[in-house]
């Protein structure tokens, strides 16, 4: 199971954007600020009143309708993030974070036409924003086109060399295409980027797998326990069908 497209929609609305300067309308930015630190802190309900209340003292500030579909795509109201989105990208037709982040729940909700576009329309105003390359290289794999997934995801990489979700989904789809060797160094590189995240122990399953594809059992035995050790489910079968 590769990292899903619902990442990046935290921490995306920004303090100052295109249409305004940021020494006006002070109040209205630290509403934002506010709905910013309770929307990181996933106090939703209070990141809503203060995005809500930041539109109602400013209907066109941008940056607190996405906040607004920011609340109501962590709560999975799907349509009413869809709609806040868009009404910020109404308001600023650059706004590069929103069609990223519209583009995710419109996958989300079935219609990928859609969402594809968004990711597109995100690069060509922004191509060096990796995030859009990433979700558009996660759309291309669960659609089994590893030639485009790989590609989105080496530049997404590209752009953001320490980008560790990136090189653990270009594993998987390295693995679909039987570059086993090529996996496990993503694999390696996603383990020293992230030693203490709670998928590493997925990492180690999973490069496992791929060297017991190259005949290494000894260390794909190694890896099995590790995962085994860190809790992860499955790694105790491969080690009783192949390990000694």
């Amino acid at each position: 199971m590769h990292f899903s497209r619902f990442y990046y929609l935290f921490g995306a609305a920004i303090s100052c954007t295109f249409i305004f300067s940021c020494g006006s309308r002070q109040s209205v930015h630290d509403l934002l600020r506010v709905g910013n630190r309770k929307f990181d802190s996933t106090l939703i309900k209070s990141a809503w009143q203060a995005y809500k209340e930041a539109t109602e003292t400013d209907p066109d500030f941008d940056s607190a309708w996405f906040g607004l579909g920011m609340c109501k795509h962590h709560e999975a109201e799907f349509k009413e993030a869809i709609k806040y989105y868009s009404k910020a990208i109404e308001l600023n037709p650059k706004f590069v974070r929103a069609y990223n982040n519209r583009g995710l729940v419109y996958g989300i909700s079935g219609n990928p036409d859609a969402e594809l576009k968004d990711y597109n329309t995100a690069i060509s105003l922004d191509p060096g924003y990796h995030m859009a390359f990433y979700n558009r290289g996660n759309y291309w794999l669960d659609r089994k086109e590893y030639k485009q997934a790989m590609e989105d995801y080496n530049k997404a990489i590209t752009l953001f060399p320490k980008y560790a979700k990136a090189f653990f989904n270009r594993a998987e789809a390295f693995t679909d295409v039987r570059n086993y060797t090529a996996a496990i160094d993503d694999y390696n590189t996603f383990i020293n980027l992230m030693p203490g995240s709670g998928d590493v122990a997925e990492a180690l399953y999973l490069r496992g797998n791929c060297r017991f594809q190259l005949n290494d059992e000894e260390n794909a035995c190694t890896d099995w326990n590790k995962a085994k050790t860190l809790g992860f489910p499955g790694a105790g079968d491969q080690i009783k069908k192949h390990c000694k």
